[in-house]
């Protein structure tokens, strides 16, 4: 099976340990393969593991700039480990990339409320 068909099946199967373990397979073999950088970030993430998921979602952005999902989740991980700042700018970046995703403002608006600011969390 394709690789990428892989990854694609088991990101919307929700099946994180089977995601990261078929992404850190690829890396093993394509230490730049984006995609796979992408995949273990956002599993790592998903398991609730930010400090791992870090350096593959750096990767991704410093590749791919454009790459409005992977400034999105980098903005969650940030979030996750309390660098605020780093991650309002990725969030931040993740919108002008996709303004017409709801996922980068569902994000922005759960860091507001978890911040306890309500009125930003509403818009």
């Amino acid at each position: 099976m394709d690789r990428q068909v892989l990854i694609d099946r088991l990101t919307e199967s929700r099946q994180w340990d089977r995601l990261l373990e078929s992404a850190r397979d690829w890396l093993a073999e394509d230490p730049e393969a984006h995609a796979a950088h992408f995949a273990a970030g956002h599993a790592l993430l998903s398991l609730d593991r930010p400090a791992e998921a870090l350096p593959h979602l750096e990767q991704v952005v410093t590749d791919l700039p454009w790459h409005g999902s992977a400034h999105r989740l980098l903005a969650t991980a940030h979030f996750d480990l309390g660098n605020h700042r780093q991650a309002d700018r990725s969030i931040v970046e993740a919108i002008h990339l996709k303004p017409d995703d709801f996922r980068p403002w569902y994000e922005l608006a759960r860091m507001c409320h978890e911040q306890h600011d309500a009125p930003n969390a509403l818009k």
